[in-house]
């Protein structure tokens, strides 16, 4: 008889009467219908995975085994924990037998004192390249999370496991959402058929989180994060191989791989959205050959432009002449006509912003709005369970608001003064009505990205708007 996978049953014969032993339940890795177990056969641990006793006889779930133990038996690489077999185990009923992995999950392993930022992204590259090679074999793991990826005793090597909701184009069973929330993409959440960039939704979120974990973050981990886990999936990474060469490429390539990113998502959107945020310039002196009109800026995309070079805004102080304006003074006097008469100097205001500066702040904005609605939902559960929906609605139109206001600010202080290189004059210019209304509108973005966020965590809530009453800013 031959499974589905295209093993043979007869191979595990050798293996008739040599049961296992030590059969112990191991706590943190139960499933909804599986349990898990070590075992020792051979001298070796293997790991056991069958169905509960309630579902041993339920042929849905045991289709399901089947097709988890199909997917993992034909992936075999270094960073997966391999499959053995299937096999008939005494009290236990039909299970997987695994590799056993010594080894702490991922979210244990980055709480270490010794966890740096060398690690942290050797951590990165290994994830990426399981992803390159499982979505090669037309595999999408579609549960990727810390629980699901452990970090080896020896090495600091990552093994992924549970392929238990995976799926391949091949099979036609199970194909209904799946995941964990807090981790699984947006399109998967909404039903919609999983690709492979379902798994680099995952990534991104954990590239988030192992960046958290380091003494100091590391900004260009935080873009990869970002680029991953963008809501649409047509702007993440076409592929884990984008995210291999880029983490493995010096800094001035990866700005490229940016602005190539950040031009096709702009085509892309722009015929799809008309999402159109006016921005008048600030008030200077318009020269003789340049139209005195303000420009617009159009943002088309939430792609992080961080490491895009843009032109840094400038403002130079124009001292007064030590000269008198006598017509100023007494208005009887006149100025000779070879000689113009001296007016005080007036102070350059800065540079205008160039669309691509207005585009990352925009970005910002959006990721504020999503992280902020994501990084709150343990509260508004909380709320929600204890205290009921109205006090789930003022969570989030009071003190959700807040934390995206108070967030915004931080980002906006932070591009502007540090990111940028601005000087004095730029924070000066946030002052100004231009700045304000810049902010006042990255703030409607974010609150659009965030309420747009919430619907998904909760689908079947009324989510209340975010109330926009606020006028100034960086007061």
């Amino acid at each position: 008889m031959t499974t589905d996978s295209g093993w043979d049953n007869e191979m595990k014969t050798a293996d008739v009467g040599h049961t296992f032993t030590d059969i112990t339940p191991l706590g943190g890795h139960q499933h909804g219908y599986c349990d898990v177990y070590r075992a020792r056969r051979h001298g070796k641990w293997h790991v056991l995975k069958a169905l509960k006793p309630q579902y041993r006889d339920t042929p849905a779930c045991q289709a399901m085994l089947r097709k988890e133990f199909d997917i993992g038996f034909q992936l075999s690489h270094v960073g997966i924990a391999a499959t053995l077999g299937l096999e008939d185990v005494d009290s236990l009923g039909q299970c997987i037998i695994e590799e056993w992995v010594d080894g702490v999950r991922l979210d244990q392993f980055i709480a270490r004192e010794d966890y740096t930022a060398a690690k942290a992204r050797d951590i990165i590259v290994q994830l990426c390249e399981v992803l390159k090679y499982i979505h090669a074999h037309q595999v999408i793991h579609r549960d990727l999370k810390p629980s699901n990826i452990l970090i080896t005793a020896d090495g600091d090597r990552v093994k992924v496991i549970d392929f238990g909701v995976s799926d391949t184009a091949s099979h036609t069973i199970f194909k209904g959402p799946a995941g964990t929330q807090d981790f699984t993409a947006p399109e998967l959440l909404a039903g919609q058929a999983a690709d492979s960039r379902a798994d680099l939704y995952s990534l991104g979120i954990i590239i988030r989180l192992i960046n958290s974990h380091l003494p100091r973050a590391d900004r260009q981990l935080s873009k990869f994060a970002q680029w991953c886990s963008m809501a649409d999936r047509d702007q993440r990474p076409a592929g884990a191989n984008q995210v291999l060469d880029a983490l493995q490429r010096p800094t001035k390539s990866l700005r490229y791989i940016f602005i190539a990113a950040g031009i096709f998502a702009t085509l892309l959107i722009a015929t799809a959205i008309a999402m159109v945020i006016k921005f008048g310039q600030p008030k200077q002196e318009t020269p003789a050959n340049a139209p005195a009109d303000d420009t617009t800026a159009v943002i088309d995309t939430i792609v992080d432009t961080t490491l895009v070079d843009t032109t840094r805004a400038n403002a130079t102080e124009v001292s007064t002449t030590d000269g008198t304006n006598d017509r100023a003074e007494t208005g009887s006097q006149s100025a000779q006509p070879s000689q113009p008469a001296q007016e005080p100097a007036q102070k350059e205001t800065t540079d205008k912003l160039s669309p691509l500066v207005r585009q990352k702040f925009m970005a910002k904005a959006a990721s504020v709005g999503m992280l902020e609605a994501i990084g709150y939902k343990d509260e508004l559960d909380e709320t929600l369970r204890l205290q009921g929906k109205d006090a789930f609605d003022n969570d989030i139109t009071e003190f959700l608001k807040d934390r995206i206001e108070g967030r915004l600010v931080h980002e906006a202080n932070n591009m502007f003064i540090n990111d940028l290189g601005h000087n004095k004059a730029m924070r000066e210019f946030l002052l100004t009505p231009e700045g304000k209304r810049m902010l006042s509108a990255g703030r409607k973005v974010a609150f659009e990205y965030a309420q747009d966020r919430l619907h998904q965590l909760y689908p079947d809530l009324d989510i209340p708007p975010f109330p926009y009453n606020k006028t100034e800013w960086f007061d």
